[in-house]
């Protein structure tokens, strides 16, 4: 763990603090929501709806971005680490109400990237889907693997001419 300076924090500075921290949770709250949102929308696909989803995630994503540049630059104007290890300062160790919003900012971080790892897992699957369908109506793709002879060959008896061409 490096170490922490010992430079004293007033009120004001642990005030601006706190306000930076609660900012960022608060947004990492709305981005929550924005893919909750997300993960309805796409279980019910609307593709307008998603659309602008997509757009109010973005902008949250952004906006959270933002908020944490401006803590992490809070931080090292004060001679703070960036990470977790600025709890270890003895001014904000007297400050429980810091260390219990950084707690519930982590596990707000925490949720959120579960949640867009769930999501970005559905649309590859989603994805992958429309492909194979578009592969199969283009004509590059058997559209049984089903029909095979003892030798290991296709019984289909060409590749076909596809539904459509593309």
């Amino acid at each position: 763990m490096s170490k922490t300076p010992n430079l004293p924090l007033n009120d004001q500075q642990t005030g601006q603090l706190r306000a930076l921290i609660l900012a960022e949770l608060a947004h990492a709250r709305l981005l929550h929501h924005r893919l909750t949102d997300e993960l309805t929308l796409l279980r019910h696909p609307n593709a307008e709806a998603l659309q602008a989803a997509a757009r109010r995630k973005s902008a949250s994503l952004q906006h959270l971005s933002q908020l944490a540049n401006e803590r992490l630059q809070w931080l090292n104007e004060h001679q703070l680490p960036l990470a977790e290890a600025f709890l270890q300062h003895p001014t904000i160790q007297h400050h429980a109400d810091i260390r219990s919003l950084w707690q519930q900012l982590a596990a707000w971080y925490e949720r959120n990237r579960t949640l867009s790892a769930r999501l970005s897992d559905i649309v590859l699957k989603n994805r992958r889907r429309v492909q194979q369908r578009l592969e199969i109506l283009r004509g590059k793709k058997q559209q049984s693997t089903i029909l095979y002879n003892k030798q290991g060959q296709s019984q289909l008896g060409g590749t076909g001419g596809g539904y459509i061409s593309a």
